[in-house]
């Protein structure tokens, strides 16, 4: 599908461990409209995960923050028309989410020349022993969000569609 002029698109993959190969996927399911969102992702505390962003077009993320903690995207070899960006996370000191309760992860961006992009996703974090329902579910390939200017709110970004694939 073609882009407007002002039209991009963000995609996140995330894997558990240091590595973006896609070897350990995380999962997700649907939760209906007893929460927030209607999508959760499934997390364990205490572990490393590797986040990529890739930017369609070629846009350059100015500053990066996962459930308020500011990291440092890397940059990463563009492919074509589109810049890919890596970035290490843990969830180290979060707490396991108790039974039918969901966490909320802001993943926010300042992306150069477009402004401010906030996603919301809601997360079940389990222990790090807990591979049974953490791996119940689908995998999750990847996240694209559909984005815009945001036109009432200058410097901001508008999603206008979320896709969990």
């Amino acid at each position: 599908m073609m882009l407007s002029s002002d039209d991009f698109r963000v995609y996140m993959y995330i894997n558990k461990g240091n590595e973006d190969s896609g070897d350990h996927p995380v999962y997700w399911k649907h939760d209906g409209q007893r929460f927030v969102h209607n999508k959760t992702i499934k997390l364990n505390t205490d572990t490393e995960y590797t986040l990529k962003f890739v930017f369609q077009p070629s846009l350059v993320p100015l500053s990066f923050r996962i459930g308020g903690q500011e990291l440092e995207l890397k940059h990463k070899k563009d492919v074509s028309i589109v810049k890919n960006f890596i970035v290490k996370w843990s969830t180290m000191d979060m707490e396991v989410t108790k039974k039918g309760c969901r966490k909320d992860l802001q993943i926010i961006m300042h992306i150069e020349d477009m402004g401010v992009f906030n996603a919301s996703l809601q997360c079940k974090l389990y222990k790090p022993s807990d591979k049974h329902h953490a791996k119940w579910g689908e995998e999750l390939h990847h996240i694209e969000w559909e984005c815009v200017p945001n036109s009432e709110k200058a410097g901001f970004v508008s999603v206008t569609k979320e896709s969990f694939r």
